[in-house]
């Protein structure tokens, strides 16, 4: 199972515009770091957990459309 990602300064009163900033550079950094894994062999792990990050980037992204 793909851990939780920790996003750092995200509040109840964080501007919308911030958040949206800081899930998506959380997301991207996390999806980033999955690559390598991903592309390294014969992992079914490293495809799983690139696939679940796309997975998080595409829905955080769908959600902040409205204010980017």
């Amino acid at each position: 199972m793909a851990k939780p990602i920790r996003i750092a300064g995200l509040l109840r009163r964080t501007p919308i515009a911030r958040a949206a900033s800081n899930v998506l550079r959380a997301v991207l950094l996390d999806l980033l770091e999955k690559i390598p894994e991903a592309r390294g062999g014969d992992s079914k792990k490293g495809i799983h957990d690139l696939r679940v990050a796309v997975k998080r980037f595409r829905e955080a992204f769908r959600l902040f459309r409205p204010v980017l």
